[in-house]
């Protein structure tokens, strides 16, 4: 089977896990909620306390700094609230991934299976989201704190400013590619830790291999699937300005349309979790 048949082919079954598709939009829809009603309100204030003129002509202070001179207790409370969210949303994101990831290895569609693949492998897989979070982050620093800190040297000092426009292209692409090994192995690890029905280090090592040995199936698997995520962010800004948000009807078209997006990309995500499962049972059964 070659690549696009294999992408074909994840889509359809990943329409068999419809229910629970659902009730992954649900949780990020109660989340996405939760967190907007939050930010409005410090937005909000935070916004009645600028004096908007003076930042105009004079720029003589952050954001931050009134936010701290206005409301010091609020600041408090949002850097404390922030990463509580943080946690909330690796927690969550945990949730999802024990529940989705083992009906789609059993290749069991309903919510019971769903809320079985919660209550065995929940609490393992917090771990391994630790571990793959901490080399996201240390990838994301080596890539990135370079370029940022040189960024002011680069552009009074560089010949053409083409070059710093070319190597942040170079170095997008290359944070792209560590992003894209980094998932792909943590989601061989999982399948790993479900086909296994235990915890041990050694699934670090085996979801390494089992990514290693078949990097150019998941390279290919990782960029078609970008090509259709891209195509789709098109498609849907494209709609977005067509549409407009002029009247109540387009406001409601609007909504509906950005809500069939969020769908479109768990039907996608899911999609991808597919995949790279399929490349796991070719290397277990091989």
């Amino acid at each position: 089977m070659n690549s696009v048949d294999s992408l074909i082919s994840s889509f359809r079954e990943a329409k068999k896990l419809r229910k629970v598709i659902g009730l992954i939009y649900l949780i990020q829809l109660g989340l996405a909620m939760f967190v907007g009603i939050f930010a409005g309100r410090y937005i909000s204030k935070l916004n009645h306390s600028l004096n908007q003129i003076e930042l105009l002509f004079r720029y003589d202070y952050s954001v931050l700094e009134d936010l701290k001179s206005i409301f010091p207790s609020d600041y408090g409370a949002i850097t404390t609230v922030a990463l509580l969210m943080i946690v909330a949303y690796m927690l969550i994101a945990t949730f999802i991934q024990s529940g989705l990831l083992y009906s789609i290895y059993h290749r069991r569609y309903n919510f019971n299976d769903f809320k079985q693949g919660v209550k065995c492998y929940y609490r393992r897989f917090i771990g391994v989201g630790i571990f793959f979070w901490i080399l996201a982050i240390g990838w994301t620093l080596v890539i990135w704190i370079p370029y940022m800190s040189n960024l002011f040297h680069m552009v009074e000092y560089w010949v053409a400013e083409y070059m710093i426009v070319w190597l942040f292209a170079f170095l997008g692409i290359l944070y792209f590619i560590g992003l894209s090994f980094l998932f792909a192995w943590s989601t061989q690890t999982r399948y790993i830790m479900i086909y296994q029905s235990h915890w041990s280090w050694s699934v670090f090592k085996r979801g390494y291999r089992q990514v290693i040995a078949r990097v150019g199936d998941h390279s290919k698997t990782m960029l078609l699937y970008l090509l259709i995520l891209i195509i789709g962010y098109c498609i849907y800004f494209l709609l977005e300005r067509f549409i407009g948000i002029s009247g109540v009807g387009l406001v409601l078209m609007f909504l509906i349309i950005q809500q069939a997006w969020v769908m479109a990309k768990i039907w996608h995500r899911t999609a991808v979790y597919i995949s790279i499962r399929n490349l796991q049972k070719i290397i277990r059964t091989g």
